[in-house]
């Protein structure tokens, strides 16, 4: 079976290492596996190159994100069907982002009919849709996506290798607590800050920076607010990091916190995981689902700082529960591999080829 793998490539973007890995996962399940990306094609003449490319595989499988088919609004709903319209084969997506207005008034209430429709349209082409949370599975079953073509699973987690030497990350003796990733309004860094004055010993390090597509003035805002409470000494904002850079941050890592407001799926908590760290994190669905799923994962309310403070001094002080949840994350790192995700995928595959030819 020939896999064509479509999907974004060479950009700072956690769904682009996503991609990375998942496509290695399905070469070492000896899978033929053709990566054909998408986000740098600027014509139709391409997409339709693409295309063709595309049906020549047995099955296509998209790395969707909607930001992915373009600049603009025009460009991403023209392409995003084009492509999908054309692919005549079985076709999977992994739906990484779904395109929401939840702010209130009317043009956002305008928008979200909108999006809903062109999502609900746009997905309807496709044999499966893979999702890593049962919200972003519920969405699915709201615009009327029959659960059958809904397959859920938990966000993969990669091998890493904790062998070989790395200069220690710098803390000055203080505990590193980390929050992973693009910083973006919905991940709630701004609602632990007021804790870090009571947290004097820690030291929050955002392994991240503004994410390229972000055309909001949040990360601005987060840097000014750090500024405003006196706390330039105690967090540090790294930007973008290699491989190797977030080897180095996560082995030195006490605790990965995770104050997000929204999320459908984050390799914030599987990068943890892969490094067998505790995780302290917001009482959103997600979290509450991967707590379920067995993840080393203690909870706090969600925007609250003085429970997060209180989160996280209970757990530095407690080897016991460190230790819990430490075995937790080592035990899902194996369970939930890109490896064994992959080999998921690939019964998958099978099943939809097999069905599109009855």
């Amino acid at each position: 079976m020939k896999i064509a793998f479509v999907c974004p490539i060479k950009e700072q973007c956690g769904i682009v290492d996503y991609a990375d890995f998942f496509a290695q996962a399905l070469k070492n399940n000896h899978a033929n596996v053709e990566v054909l990306p998408f986000n740098k094609l600027s014509t139709i003449a391409a997409y339709k190159k693409l295309i063709i490319a595309a049906n020549t595989a047995d099955v296509v499988h998209l790395q969707y994100d909607w930001s992915f088919f373009g600049k603009n609004f025009l460009q991403r709903l023209i392409r995003s069907f084009v492509f999908v319209s054309g692919i005549t084969v079985p076709k999977v997506a992994t739906v990484h982002e779904f395109l929401l207005f939840k702010q209130r008034g009317l043009m956002n209430r305008f928008r979200s009919i909108v999006a809903n429709m062109i999502q609900r349209r746009f997905f309807s082409f496709f044999d499966t849709l893979i999702v890593h949370t049962e919200e972003g599975k519920e969405y699915l079953l709201s615009l009327g996506i029959k659960a059958e073509k809904v397959f859920l699973m938990t966000h993969p987690i990669p091998e890493v290798y904790r062998n070989g030497s790395l200069a220690p990350f710098e803390s000055n003796g203080r505990k590193i607590l980390t929050v992973f990733g693009f910083l973006t309004a919905r991940k709630g860094v701004h609602t632990i800050l007021p804790a870090l004055s009571n947290l004097p010993d820690c030291l929050l390090v955002i392994a991240g920076g503004k994410h390229p597509k972000d055309k909001t003035s949040y990360f601005e805002y987060l840097r000014d607010r750090i500024h405003t409470l006196g706390l330039n000494n105690q967090v540090k904002i790294t930007g973008y990091l290699s491989q190797e850079d977030i080897k180095q941050i996560l082995m030195a890592t006490d605790i990965v916190v995770a104050p997000f407001l929204e999320s459908f799926g984050s390799g914030s908590i599987s990068f943890a995981a892969a490094y067998q760290k505790p995780v302290i994190a917001s009482d959103i669905n997600y979290f509450k689902e991967l707590q379920k799923n067995g993840f080393g994962i203690e909870l706090f309310r969600a925007s609250d700082a003085l429970d997060f403070e209180e989160k996280v001094k209970s757990l530095l002080s407690s080897e016991k529960t460190k230790h819990r949840l430490t075995k937790l994350m080592e035990v899902c790192a194996d369970k939930y591999s890109y490896v064994n995700a992959a080999a998921r995928i690939l019964c998958l595959y099978n099943d939809i080829v097999k069905a599109r030819k009855k």
